[in-house]
Formats: C-alpha cells, structure tokens, sequence
C-alpha cells in the first residue's frame, strides 16, 4: 500500500452502534466534523454558497441518512430525495454501507413547482430490485421528516438527538 492511499484515522467519521439489552434500544452516534470539514471545503472549492438554513438541512440529512445505514442491515445503498414548495428546493442525499460513503447536494435552480412536499426514499441491494417509498410532508424540518419516514414505514420508534459543541 502506498503513502499516498493510507489517509490517517482523524479524517474518518466514526459511527457508533450500541445495543442496549435491558432497554431494547439501539443507540446509533457519530461526531459528524471531519464530514461537514469536507462538506466545506468542496463548497469553497467550487465557489457554493447556500442560504443558512438550506445549509443546515443539507448537513442534518447527511447526518440521519449516516446513522440510518449504520442502523440498517449491511450492503444497502439508500438514497433519499426532498422536493419542497417553499422554499422551492430539492435535497438529494445518498450512501452506502458498502462503500461507508455519504454525499449530497442540494438545487434551487430550474426546479419543477410541486403540488406538495414529497420525501422519496430508495433503497437498493445487489441482485434485488430496488425498493422505493414515497411520502408526503407536512413541515420543512429535516428531523420531523425522517421520524415521519420511520413511523410510516413501522420501524421501531425513533429519537433524534442534536448535540451542539461550543
């Protein structure tokens, strides 16, 4: 292996995945700074700029969407697609458990005009036809959407968390 492939570990994002027994909970966390680090860097690098909100829904959907394939069985990729009214956007986000990788973008030019918010979830695994969910949303909260995606779709109940470091 060459210097040049071995990145060191810092440069990682590391997703915990604790079962706790006694309370049949499963405790997924990640400190998510070495991805938003990158996350803007390639904004930078491509002269990007998005307005502050639509920013921080990017990077919680990079986030979920990051716990939620830690959480899921292995070898899914799992792309989810938010196509909102107002403000006119759609969020894309997409990941691999194989591949432990995560992007995104999100578009607010040329934008079809939709008749509500949808939430568009796709789940693929090799050698399976992929499975594809479609929701209607009632907010423009990142969060709410993904407990609503899980709710509908009979998964355990879920709780998301935000920890904010000073």
């Amino acid at each position: 292996m060459s210097e040049e492939s071995i990145q060191p570990v810092e440069d990682f994002t590391k997703v915990e995945s604790i079962f706790v027994r006694h309370r049949n909970c499963l405790l997924v966390r990640a400190q998510f700074t070495p991805i938003f680090t990158d996350y803007y860097l390639h904004l930078l690098e491509h002269k990007l700029r998005y307005e502050t909100k639509m920013d921080a829904t990017l990077k919680d959907m990079l986030a979920v969407l990051t716990l939620h394939l830690t959480a899921r069985p292995w070898a899914e990729t799992i792309a989810w697609t938010v196509n909102l009214r107002a403000p006119r956007v759609n969020y894309f986000v997409t990941g691999s458990s194989t591949f432990e990788n995560i992007t995104g973008r999100l578009f607010t030019k040329d934008i079809r005009e939709p008749d509500r918010n949808m939430f568009y979830s796709q789940t693929s695994v090799s050698g399976q036809e992929p499975r594809t969910t479609t929701l209607d949303l009632a907010t423009n909260d990142p969060i709410d959407w993904i407990e609503h995606f899980y709710i509908n779709l009979r998964f355990n109940y879920i709780f998301l968390f935000q920890q904010f470091c000073k």
